[in-house]
């Protein structure tokens, strides 16, 4: 009896130290596996919560990496402010993340059906050209963000008690500068593509709205490393980031890639009805006023880049709506979708929002056409 109470105790401990599942919760490790490398999608409830065509809410789910998330909060402000409460918006963007990591949330979220989907990716996926081409994987496993969540998802489903190993826990890192060179030849575009193409692809079949945000970026003609440390350079004030742009690569390497990126999701948005685009690397204004480093924006910036998302955001609602063939609304009775008799209450209050003249515009862009500037 002892022995099978200690032996007990040591499994749970070991599940508890590996992979965080708290004493009083029943073993299903995958999951803690999840929750411990993506929490934000069970803090924000996004895996929890009742998310579905019948809802009273026009469910917006966020992907991206650190700059959708600090403008996250304008954003939703922005949507709330004409819609009488009646946006939910599900912030998934987290720093360093990338499109594998969107995809994977994604992935996580299948059993959700949310109206709509914005996607603010271009430079984190940069920092994985860093490497040797015989090293580079295509689902990213050569950084250590990755291998360590399937290494850890391999172990649990082989056994009960996996052997413990190295998984090289934490964010793939800044490159080395013996790495930086590597990251002059382009790998990850091809990529950042299918990644992409996978999350369009599985909304488009529940006819679900994405919207697709080109990159916007700024790096100074005189940028160097030790005129950012100096402050010389035209960035703005009032951020924590203020980094480097070698935190992902070479300013030139980096440029081109994001730009490559910028390419593919203009393609995709061209090649699927659900896809939305809005250019936003053609748009915004790159300049001291709206950023703080390459990619992070002042408080200017951040409203800028809400009220551009929102001014976008009706037409691709107006695309769920319209393919949603029965909609609860709020205090009232099921409503059958029929064109051009009724009028969704929600589509109504997104009427409300204004469209801004200065950027904000749906695309769909009848070829591809790259970034003209860096």
């Amino acid at each position: 009896m002892w022995l099978c109470l200690v032996g007990y105790g040591g499994i749970r401990l070991y599940y508890y130290l590996e992979f965080d599942v708290p004493f009083a919760q029943p073993v299903n490790a995958e999951e803690w596996v999840w929750r411990g490398q993506y929490p934000e999608a069970w803090h924000s409830g996004a895996v929890e919560s009742e998310i579905s065509v019948h809802d009273p809410f026009f469910d917006v789910l966020l992907l991206g990496g650190s700059v959708l998330e600090k403008a996250a909060a304008n954003l939703e402000s922005e949507l709330q402010r004409y819609t009488d409460q009646r946006f939910r918006v599900f912030n998934l963007a987290r720093p360093a993340h990338t499109s594998r990591d969107s995809y994977l949330k994604n992935t996580l979220l299948a059993h959700q059906r949310f109206e709509l989907i914005v996607i603010y990716h271009g430079i984190n996926d940069v920092r994985l050209n860093c490497c040797l081409e015989a090293d580079f994987r295509k689902d990213y496993t050569h950084g250590c963000w990755y291998a360590g969540f399937v290494n850890k998802l391999n172990r649990v489903r082989r056994s009960a008690l996996p052997l413990i190993v190295d998984t090289g826990k934490g964010t793939t890192g800044h490159p080395t500068e013996e790495q930086l060179s590597l990251g002059k030849t382009l790998k990850t575009p091809p990529v950042f593509r299918s990644n992409m193409q996978n999350i369009v692809r599985a909304a488009s079949e529940t006819h679900t709205a994405v919207l697709l945000v080109t990159f916007a970026s700024y790096i100074p003609a005189d940028y160097s490393q030790d005129r950012l440390q100096a402050g010389q350079l035209d960035y703005g004030d009032g951020n924590q980031f203020g980094m480097a742009v070698e935190c992902w690569g070479l300013p030139d390497a980096v440029a081109k890639t994001i730009q490559a990126h910028n390419d593919q999701l203009r393609r995709l948005a061209h090649e699927f009805e659900n896809a939305f685009l809005i250019d936003l690397a053609q748009e915004f204004p790159a300049d001291g006023h709206h950023f703080v480093d390459v990619c992070h924006m002042t408080a200017l910036g951040k409203q800028s880049f809400a009220r551009r998302i929102a001014g976008g955001i009706q037409q691709c609602a107006a695309f769920s709506l319209a393919r949603c063939p029965v909609r609860r609304i709020r205090g009232g009775d099921n409503v059958a979708r029929a064109p051009g008799r009724h009028q969704d209450p929600l589509l109504s209050c997104l009427e409300g929002i204004p469209s801004v003249r200065s950027g904000g515009e749906i695309h769909r862009p009848a070829a591809p056409r790259s970034d003209s500037r860096r």
